[in-house]
C-alpha cells in the first residue's frame, strides 16, 4: 500500500509539475517576443497581467509540485508534511476564493429589448464589489484601453456585413460586451444603416440627448464607439460575471480533485511511518 500511494503522488504529482512548467514557458518566451518586437506588438496593461499571473502561478505549482513529487519519491515525511501543509492552505484559499465568486456574481435582471436579440442591463444589476474594482475611475480606464486594444467590436466593421439589413442587424447575437460598447443603447434611438458604423442620430420620442450620457457619448469611431458609456461598463461586467460563474465550477472541480490528492498524501506519509517502524512490512507491496 506504502508503494502504491507513493507511485499516485509521484505521478501526479509529475504531472503538475509538468503544467507549472509549461506555464513558466510560455509567460517568459512571450515577455521575450514582444520585447523584440516593434512598439506595435508592445504588451497592453491587461496583457501584462494576466502574464505575470501566469508566470506566478507557474512557478508556485512547480515549486509546490516538485516538493510532493520528491519528498514521495524518497518516501521523506518531513517533506511529505510540508507538502501537505502547502496543499492543505491552497484548498482552504481555492474554497473561500469560490465562495467569493459566487457572493459577488449574483443574478443579474437583465431586460429584454423589444426587437433586439440581447438583454439590456444596468450597473445596479451588479455587486458593488464588481462595479468599484471594473467599472470605476482608473480601473474602468485600464480594462477601457485594453478592450480597444483587443478590437472587440471588429466584428461590427466586416466587410461581409456591409450590407446587413437593418433587422437582421438588430437580431443578431451579439455578446453583452458587444452590446454595450460598440453600438449605442436602445434608447438613444439611433437608427443603423451598416456595419461601417453608418448610424444616424435620430432620436425616439421622449429621449433627451441632453440629460443621457451615453446618447452624449457614442461616437462612429472606431477607438471610440461607446466604449466609454455606462452601457459599456455594464457590458463587461455581464462578461465578468458569466466568465467567473464558469471560473468558479471549474474552481469546485479542481478542489475535489485537490482534496482526492490530499488524501492520498495522507497516506502515503503514514504508510511510510509504518515502513520505516516496522521492516518487515517491506516484504508488502
Amino acid at each position: 500500500m506504502a508503494r502504491i500511494s507513493n507511485i499516485l503522488i509521484v505521478a501526479l504529482n509529475a504531472i503538475f509539475l509538468l503544467i507549472g512548467l509549461c506555464l513558466i514557458i510560455y509567460g517568459i518566451s512571450s515577455h521575450m517576443h514582444h520585447r523584440s518586437s516593434s512598439a506595435i506588438a508592445a504588451l497592453t496593461a491587461c496583457q501584462q497581467f494576466l502574464l505575470n499571473a501566469l508566470l506566478i502561478l507557474g512557478v508556485f505549482v512547480a515549486l509546490v509540485s516538485l516538493l510532493g513529487l520528491t519528498g514521495a519519491y524518497h518516501k521523506s515525511n518531513w517533506l511529505l508534511a510540508l507538502y501537505l501543509i502547502l496543499l492543505f492552505f491552497m484548498i482552504v484559499g481555492a474554497v473561500i476564493f469560490m465562495i467569493f465568486l459566487f457572493a459577488v456574481t449574483n443574478e443579474t435582471a437583465g431586460k429584454v429589448v423589444s426587437h433586439r436579440g440581447f438583454k439590456e442591463y444596468r450597473l445596479g444589476d451588479y455587486s458593488h464589489w464588481l462595479q468599484n474594482h471594473f467599472a470605476k475611475g482608473n480601473n474602468w480606464e485600464i480594462f477601457r484601453s485594453c478592450l480597444v486594444d483587443s478590437q472587440a467590436c471588429s466584428a461590427f466593421s466586416s466587410d461581409d456585413n456591409e450590407d446587413q439589413e437593418h433587422e437582421d442587424f438588430l437580431k443578431a447575437n451579439f455578446s453583452p460586451l458587444q452590446d454595450g460598447c460598440c453600438q449605442p443603447p436602445a434608447k438613444c434611438g439611433f437608427i443603423y444603416r451598416n456595419t461601417t458604423f453608418g448610424i444616424e442620430t435620430l432620436f425616439g420620442p421622449g429621449v433627451d440627448y441632453n440629460a443621457d450620457t451615453d446618447c452624449r457619448i457614442w461616437n462612429d469611431n472606431h477607438n471610440k464607439l461607446c466604449y466609454s458609456c455606462n452601457s459599456c461598463k455594464v457590458g463587461f461586467l455581464a462578461t465578468v460575471r458569466n466568465q467567473w460563474r464558469h471560473s468558479a465550477v471549474g474552481l469546485l472541480i479542481l478542489i475535489a480533485f485537490k482534496i482526492l490528492v490530499f488524501c492520498i498524501g495522507c497516506c502515503a506519509r503514514r504508510n511510510n511511518s509504518i515502513y520505516k517502524r516496522y521492516p518487515h512490512y517491506r516484504s508488502y507491496p
